[in-house]
């Protein structure tokens, strides 16, 4: 879906929750965006719910390790 599709959508659902909707695409290319989603959106609607906590621990995992190989930068960046 394209992301002027999402927005297209994003309009009518924000009305019906009373509260505004970001819709995006989750994939592990990104996985800040997969990880705040899962950690602070809520699903709206799912197909498949054991694929859906697959791809949750999934991307978790693989932004934990992100998180530790980058640990050493993160460090010298907040000490900058």
């Amino acid at each position: 879906m394209s992301a002027l599709d999402l927005a297209d959508l994003a309009a009518p659902l924000e009305e019906v929750v009373g509260h505004p909707v970001h819709l995006g695409e989750l994939s592990t290319a990104s996985l800040i965006y997969a990880k705040e989603a899962i950690a602070t959106g809520r699903w709206l609607f799912c197909h498949d719910i054991l694929a859906r906590d697959l791809f949750a621990a999934t991307a978790l995992a693989l932004y934990v390790e992100l998180r530790y190989e980058r640990r050493e930068i993160e460090v010298a960046y907040a000490a900058a």
